[in-house]
């Protein structure tokens, strides 16, 4: 079982586990019979049903069949294994920012830089983007505004890798920091 239980289960980034996959992992992908894969007369098959978790992560129900060709008996028996995203996007952040304010309007609208957000296994669903606003004189933080972004592709962009572009665009007037 590779439930998160009995054994950790495997990143969504890895091959499907197929039991050949999983014994190149040094685990065990099979059922052991006096230690070993398989005899001359008991052998073993597997059907996978896979269901869907949420974006990134999905579970197998693995039903086993093992035979003793010799004796005619056979054994069924269900493996549990976990694929989970366990990990967040990556963001390719642009540095700070420090923007003044008007002369005559007291506030700043900056144009907030566009961001590349990739994630290995499940699709981005949103983007926000936080200003802080500082006191000029004591540095403390006298506000905090959120800021929703777009999502879209850019151009030169594989489409075989999920990369997406979250888009900001003009602030909304930000105030002085004091």
């Amino acid at each position: 079982q590779y439930n998160e239980i009995d054994a950790p289960a495997f990143g969504c980034g890895t091959p499907y586990p197929t039991p050949v996959w999983i014994e190149g992992q040094g685990l065990q992908g099979a059922p052991r019979v006096f230690g070993k894969a398989a005899g001359c007369s008991i052998n073993w098959s597997y059907d996978d049903m896979v269901v869907d978790v949420c974006q990134g992560s999905y579970t197998i129900n693995r039903s086993w069949l093992i035979v003793d060709a010799c004796t005619s008996q056979s054994m069924q028996a269900m493996q549990l294994i976990k694929v989970l995203d366990k990990q967040g996007p990556a963001i390719n952040c642009p540095a700070n920012l420090t923007v003044s304010t008007g002369l005559y309007n007291c506030c700043a609208t900056p144009d907030l830089p566009d961001a590349v957000v990739e994630d290995a296994c499940s699709f981005i669903q949103s983007a926000s983007a936080k200003v802080v606003v500082f006191n000029q004189y004591s540095g403390d933080t006298t506000q905090v505004i959120n800021i929703n972004g777009s999502l879209s592709n850019f151009p030169g962009n594989n489409t075989s890798d999920p990369d997406t572009l979250a888009a900001f665009g003009v602030t909304p007037c930000l105030p002085l920091g004091t």
